[in-house]
């Protein structure tokens, strides 16, 4: 079994001033090049507020976003996989409001891990939405 280090993120707004988006993706590619470093396998998961639109998920109706650019940048540089775009993942988008709808959210990971990757389910109906008060979150601030 070979480590795996989880690289867990949320973007910026697209919105975002530049330097927000130049710090995110700066300290991106360190995370990376941290984990070629340390020889361990990445996997990039959260929410990146990008849309690469269809240049990798066929399916999207959207064009890419600036911050879509800056993942594509990543993608193309360090030859990643995007998991949302592989033939045997189920669902499309990840975020929904009203009739809106966007694939904003990604799992990546490079080619070596690929191969070990049988299915993705993105979960379009919130079945498994996770549902929490600020109660949920009072106590204990040690997590």
């Amino acid at each position: 079994n070979a480590p795996l280090r989880l690289i867990i993120c949320y973007g910026p707004q697209e919105h975002a001033c530049i330097t927000d988006k130049i710090t995110f993706y700066t300290k991106l590619h360190q995370h990376i090049n941290q984990a070629a470093e340390d020889m361990v396998a990445f996997m990039i998961v959260g929410d990146l507020i990008a849309k690469l639109g269809n240049n990798y998920i066929t399916t999207d109706n959207h064009k890419m976003s600036d911050n879509g650019a800056c993942l594509d940048n990543i993608i193309t540089e360090y030859g990643v996989t995007v998991v949302n775009a592989l033939p045997n993942t189920v669902g499309r988008w990840t975020w929904k409001r009203g009739k809106s709808q966007s694939i904003i959210d990604y799992c990546i990971v490079p080619n070596c891990i690929k191969a070990a990757i049988t299915s993705m389910h993105i979960d379009e109906t919130n079945s498994y939405r996770l549902s929490h008060t600020k109660k949920d979150f009072q106590g204990n601030n040690d997590i």
